[in-house]
């Protein structure tokens, strides 16, 4: 491999959110959990934090690419939601990130540039998205949850 190419056979966990707001940061708690883990060397993990612009050239390359994020999907605090590009494409009005750039824009991006990778969220319901360090009780609960969807993703 060249310097600077991409392992084709890896796989990039992105944790997106605010950390400042609440559950809205639990992407990157997320990532933080997956950092005591011993992963397989093909897998990254990355805390974008709320800059989700440059994910695009983050996702070019690998053999898959899984996001974490809170999304709105209209169920209860703590819902997690598995979802495909396809099938985000496919209901997109239901879904939506709580960022100024969500997972709806960066579809538009994949879409746009032909980027064809393996992409998969784990979305999950936020309860409370106040001003405040930390997640709420019903989210703190769900993160080993979350850590297994995200184990699955990687094992499959």
């Amino acid at each position: 491999m060249k310097k600077g190419e991409k392992n084709p056979e890896s796989i990039l966990v992105v944790g997106v959110g605010n950390i400042l707001l609440g559950d809205e940061g639990i992407g990157v708690h997320t990532i933080k959990e997956l950092q005591k883990l011993k992963l397989p060397d093909n897998v990254e993990i990355l805390d974008m934090g709320v800059a989700t612009f440059p994910l695009v050239s983050y996702i070019a390359g690998r053999k898959k690419v899984i996001i974490v994020d809170a999304v709105k999907g209209g169920g209860e605090a703590g819902d997690i939601y598995r979802l495909s590009l396809d099938e985000l494409r496919e209901c997109r009005e239901r879904f939506f990130s709580v960022h100024e750039m969500g997972i709806a824009d960066i579809l538009d991006i994949l879409e746009y540039r032909g980027i064809s990778e393996e992409v998969v969220i784990i979305g999950v319901e936020p309860g409370e998205i106040k001003w405040g360090i930390g997640l709420s009780p019903a989210l703190s609960e769900k993160l080993p949850a979350i850590i297994e969807c995200i184990l699955r993703e990687i094992y499959k």
